[in-house]
């Protein structure tokens, strides 16, 4: 009883900078159950709990592109007491999509499972203590978002739709020159561009939520199906794309010069031990441009 008061004291923001942590725990294909897992200072940054997506590794490598090495890492989400109050859509568990290299670290996508609170469940919710330990009736979705997702979209969508027209207009470039009227030209035009929409839709779908209604809710399960959307065809063209936004973030960043003359070969002086070989040297570095 006191700690149900405590919870709701915190929660009603008597305490400043503290805040009660909770957790959901799926219970079934359309339920989940509201753990209060903690408290946390709201002035120190908001640590998520370890998810083991392969055996007992929270890490694991899922391919290589490129000079980068893709890995998955995969989280619990913590859910702070004032986020809880404000939304119906819930996130459990979320993977990060990060790329690695010698020098450079950083994030992509993130893959999350949401639970979807439903009306009936809301009319219950009445104040903050309702929460600690409430069974929830819903719905899960699994979600690829971006970090970024204003900025991150629009750029993704904008690359995106001018690969897909090259590509299209590539395909039907010798139909279209084989055609002798302008009908026959106005048609194929039409078709080329409904297939470029269609191909374009697609890969905007791609960012929708998706339903799950498997009857078995196993964790094992649910990250297959997470780890799932990351095989689809079109996946690995959003990562070049991305991939390229975050090398062009950095060089404005860092003011970086996107081309750079190809070093030539030097010769140190010292080891040139005796007066003909210094005198070609010199000559050679004297009449090299003619």
């Amino acid at each position: 009883m006191k700690n149900n008061i405590y919870i709701n004291n915190i929660m009603e923001n008597k305490y400043d900078t503290t805040c009660p942590l909770f957790k959901l725990k799926i219970l079934g294909n359309t339920s989940v159950i509201c753990k209060h897992i903690g408290y946390y200072d709201t002035n120190e940054k908001l640590e998520d709990g370890i998810l083991e997506i392969e055996g007992n590794k929270q890490i694991v490598k899922f391919k290589t592109f490129g000079k980068y090495d893709l890995l998955l890492k995969g989280h619990i989400c913590h859910i702070p007491g004032s986020y809880l109050l404000k939304n119906k859509k819930l996130p459990i568990y979320y993977i990060t999509i990060m790329y690695c290299s010698q020098f450079v670290v950083g994030h992509l996508y993130s893959v999350f499972l949401y639970f979807n609170i439903d009306e009936e469940t809301c009319l219950t919710l009445k104040t903050p203590k309702n929460y600690v330990n409430k069974r929830m009736t819903g719905n899960f979705t699994i979600e690829l978002i971006t970090d970024d997702i204003k900025n991150d979209d629009e750029y993704i969508f904008d690359k995106k739709k001018k690969e897909i027209e090259n590509n299209v207009m590539n395909k039907y470039l010798e139909q279209f020159n084989k055609c002798e009227k302008n009908e026959e030209r106005e048609e194929l035009m039409n078709n080329i561009n409904k297939e470029i929409d269609n191909v374009f839709l697609q890969c905007k779908k791609m960012f929708e939520p998706i339903v799950i209604q498997d009857e078995s809710m196993t964790r094992n399960k649910i990250i297959g199906k997470m780890k799932h959307i990351l095989t689809n065809d079109e996946f690995n063209s959003m990562i070049r794309i991305l991939l390229n936004k975050r090398e062009e973030d950095r060089i404005k960043e860092y003011n970086m010069e996107m081309e750079h003359d190809i070093p030539t070969n030097t010769v140190n002086i010292m080891d040139l031990n005796d007066d003909e070989k210094i005198n070609k040297h010199v000559e050679s570095l004297i009449f090299e441009d003619d």
